[in-house]
């Protein structure tokens, strides 16, 4: 009897330390695949949890803005300091980082709003000749 209960003191004290053990952030996607600098970009998965003051996205090293963070998705801003083409991402989570999945920053002008997903619309005036 002393041996059951002790057997099961230890199974249950393994499985409050399971829980407790933080599980690695997964990226299954980004969406879209490519943006141009400051463009917004969503990387869908699991295991985020809610952002605590040291989790964070890293876009080739560098810390990405987070625009909004939940358990299944990141919304970032793709970074405007001069980097292009490739870069990996992950997300660092309670100490644990995701592996990385690769994201393109393309060449040219970062968008014209602030909008996240928004497109910026310019008409031509009336009063021209």
């Amino acid at each position: 009897m002393r041996a059951m209960l002790t057997i099961g003191l230890l199974v249950l004290a393994g499985c409050v330390d399971a829980l407790d053990t933080p599980v690695a952030p997964v990226i299954d996607e980004i969406r879209p695949v490519a943006a141009r600098p400051g463009g917004a970009l969503t990387l869908i998965g699991r295991n985020f949890g809610r952002q605590g003051p040291s989790d964070m996205a890293l876009m080739g090293g560098v810390e990405a803005e987070v625009l909004s963070w939940d358990d299944r998705s990141v919304r970032l801003r793709a970074p405007r300091d001069g980097r292009r083409g490739v870069v990996p991402v992950v997300i660092r989570t309670e100490g644990k980082i995701s592996r990385a999945v690769d994201f393109e920053i393309l060449s040219g002008a970062p968008p014209m709003s602030d909008d996240m997903g928004a497109d910026a619309t310019i008409e031509a005036g009336t009063d021209a000749p």
